[in-house]
This record gives C-alpha cells, structure tokens and sequence, in this order.
C-alpha cells in the first residue's frame, strides 16, 4: 500500500508542473505579430501654425506606412525624396513606407511631411496665404489597423503684390450682351395735352462699367488673401486701352467702375404722341474685354517670389435699346 501511495502521490505532484510547460509551450508558439504596438499618433485635431516652424508627430511604433494625404479638396499630390535628397516619384499622391521626405505641390499650401526615423513624423508648414484655415489629414496605418490624424494649418501671411503688368494693345473682345446694370424705366406724362411732347432720354445715365480679375495658370489669386490690393486698370480711350488714374480692389468679382460723364451726358430724343402717356425703357448692351495680366507677388516672410497669369475681364457699355409702352387712360 505505501508503495502504491508514494507513486499516485509523484504523479498528482507532476500533473501542475505538466500543465504549466503546456501553456509556456503555447504562449511561445502563437505569432509573435499579435504583440505589436498599437498605433497611437500623439498629435490629432490640433492648429498648426504655418510660420515654417516643424511639429513632431510620434506613433508609439515603427510599424506603420503613410496611406494618404488629403484634404477636404481630394488626395493631395506632391514630389517624394529619399533622406539624400534623390527624387523617387514627382507630382504623385502624397503615401509612401519607407524613410522619406515628401514635399507638397498644392498650389496655396507649401508644406513637408519628413519620416526620418521609424517612429516619428514631421510637419513643416512654410505657408499658407489663403487668409483661411486649410484642413490636412494624414492617414498612416499598417496591415492591422489604421488611424487619421487630422490637423488645422492656420492662415499666414499672404503675398504681396510688387507689380502688375498689362498686354493693353492686344486684347480680345466679345459680342455685345446684355447685363443687369443701367436699366431705366421712364414714365412720359402727355395725356393732357393735344400737341407731342418731346422729352430726353439718357440711356447710360444709370450705367457703369464692371471688371474683374481671373487667374489663368496653376497660381491662384487667393495668394494675395483676402484684402486685395488696389491696382490701376484697363480703360478704354480712342484708339486702345490706356491705364486708370485712379485704383481699384483686384478683385475675383465684378466691381462697378465709373464711365466717363460724356457717356453719360449722352441722350436721345424722343417723341410722345398728344393725349398719351408712354412708359419707356432703356436696356443697356456691354462689351466685354479680356485683357491679358500678369502679377508678380512676393512672400514677406520667406521672400518667395511667384508670377500669377490672369486675365482683367472688363464690360464696358457700348449700345443700347429703348423700349415704349403706352400707359391707358
């Protein structure tokens, strides 16, 4: 009997020890691939300034890739290096696994995404003129998972203007078309009177000529931000176009701008039967022109000089029509 007991009692003693090995065994067999760090960027809905200082995103891990970079506009396309400088791929969809610098080709935002080590990126945001803020998102992800981090690059200076330079002899010129601007209505009272009543109308007297600016290339207006400078403009004198003596707002929308007061002392004659009331209305036609321009702007801050193509669209009145109606008694 004690021989038998001394044997179950050895063996209940190796059962703990058994189990113990079985689950050291497992544990050592599962893929090691499980036990990674998880993704953690430790900079998400935050402002950056865009004064080319660098923020420093770190990911908690090494094993990660930048998937995209977009913003509310769509993928934002730029030129990838290597850390030596060597280009990889230019003008392509901002993404890339390895160490690398990327440099951005939007036309408003010049900024630098820069993985030189594994776990970190940089963000170095030179400017962004636009006088808004503009949204960036940066999603980075591995075979397991993936996060988007999502920034705010504040608005910094915007460019300024050092000159602008006009093709005047050379310009192109549209057929006349009506615009929602000078019309008249004038109501001519005879209905007392057995003679014709002859009463001047001035069809521009209410009118004025409308210009703008439209970028034509890659560089937008918007460089200039929001409070544009004044500019002397195209206007029309005998033979062709001479510049303004005074200034205007460079602005993307029509603004009005003063015609001569010839054109506007201008009138016509008209004549209102005896007995008759007429209602008599003048309808302006413009001209449009397009004349070609070109900007030439510089950043205050990094001196970066950049040439904007555009094109000063002006509507000048040049016709008009009269129409009559009669008023019954």
């Amino acid at each position: 009997m004690y021989f038998w007991f001394s044997v179950n009692e050895r063996i209940n003693m190796k059962i703990p020890l058994f189990l113990f090995c079985c689950m050291q065994l497992l544990l050592f067999s599962c893929n090691q691939e499980l036990f990674i760090d998880e993704l953690s960027p430790s900079v998400n809905g935050s402002s950056v300034q865009s004064d080319g200082s660098t923020m420093c995103i770190d990911l908690g891990t090494g094993d990660w890739s930048i998937n995209s970079v977009y913003t509310d506009e769509g993928t934002l396309y730029g030129d990838i290096y290597d850390l030596e400088g060597h280009l990889l791929s230019g003008d392509k969809p901002l993404c890339s696994e390895g160490l690398v610098r990327m440099v951005s080709r939007h036309p408003m935002v010049d900024f630098v995404l820069e993985r030189n080590r594994t776990d970190e990126l940089l963000l170095t945001v030179k400017e962004n003129p636009g006088g808004v803020a503009f949204p960036l998102f940066i999603v980075v992800g591995n075979q397991y998972e993936a996060r988007t981090i999502n920034l705010s690059l504040e608005p910094s200076e915007p460019y300024r203007l050092d000159s602008i330079s006009y093709v005047l002899y050379s310009y192109g010129v549209r057929d006349s078309l009506s615009f929602a601007n000078g019309d008249e209505t004038v109501v001519v009272c005879n209905s007392h009177s057995s003679q014709s009543l002859q009463s001047l109308i001035y069809p521009f007297r209410n009118a004025s000529a409308w210009i703008k600016f439209t970028a034509l290339g890659r560089e937008p207006l918007d460089l200039l931000g929001t409070d544009r400078p004044l500019v002397h403009i195209p206007v029309p004198s005998d033979f062709w176009l001479i510049l303004s003596d005074g200034t205007y707002a460079l602005s993307s929308e029509y603004i009005p701008v003063a015609i001569s007061e010839q054109l506007k002392s201008f009138s016509e004659k008209v004549t209102v039967p005896p007995l008759q009331s007429m209602t008599i209305k003048t309808k302006c036609w413009y001209e449009e022109k397009s004349i070609d321009c070109t900007l030439y702007v510089t950043h205050p801050r990094t001196r970066r000089k950049r040439q904007i193509n555009a094109v000063c669209e002006r509507l000048d009145p040049v016709d008009y029509t009269l129409y009559y109606e009669a008023i019954p008694e």
